[in-house]
């Protein structure tokens, strides 16, 4: 799982072939620190892809 403020275009092409269930999620308002500073996005996302 790749979450990203920007640069999924950029990561996707790295990430191929890494994993076989990867899946990417734009969080609005964020930088380096997503799990500080949009918190319930993040986790929202986490529970979405772990089901």
């Amino acid at each position: 799982m790749a979450i990203t403020n920007q640069g999924a275009d950029f990561m996707r092409p790295m990430m191929e072939g890494k994993a076989n269930d990867i899946r990417y999620s734009g969080i609005e308002d964020s930088g380096h620190f997503v799990a500080e500073e949009q918190p319930e996005v993040l986790v929202a996302e986490l529970e979405k892809f772990f089901g």
